[in-house]
């Protein structure tokens, strides 16, 4: 794509990742100033390149990626019911605490993300 075209044309780019080793879903190429989103893979996702000077562009994590997938499937789920009620609705839950083991290197990696069903209120 053009956007893309013009990152590699300002020199190399130095992805930017957390401190469990995932790709930062915000990206910044300081020798541009343009900054664009990534999914969970680093993926370029088309449309969100912004010049820094505008406005950074607003990514969701994966795990909100994932609890608005959870929400849209259950609100289908529960609108193929005559009566629904809020109780039918699946309201996922991510765990933002993540699980790290380290290795005797000390390298740290995602071990698992979890998501949980939120318990019901009485």
């Amino acid at each position: 794509s053009a956007g893309a075209s013009a990152l590699l044309r300002s020199g190399p780019y130095m992805p930017q990742c957390d401190a469990f080793g995932s790709w930062e879903p915000v990206q910044c190429h300081t020798g541009t100033g343009h900054c664009w989103c990534v999914d969970e893979k680093g993926g370029f996702i088309p449309a969100s390149l912004t010049a820094r000077s505008l406005q950074i562009p607003q990514c969701q994590t994966t795990c909100e990626k994932s609890r608005t997938s959870g929400l849209l499937s259950s609100w289908k789920q529960a609108r193929s019911q005559e009566n629904p009620s809020p109780k039918d609705l699946f309201v996922p839950a991510c765990l933002e605490a993540r699980d790290v083991r380290c290795h005797s290197t000390c390298r740290r990696w995602l071990v698992e993300q979890s998501c949980v069903r939120q318990p019901q209120a009485p």
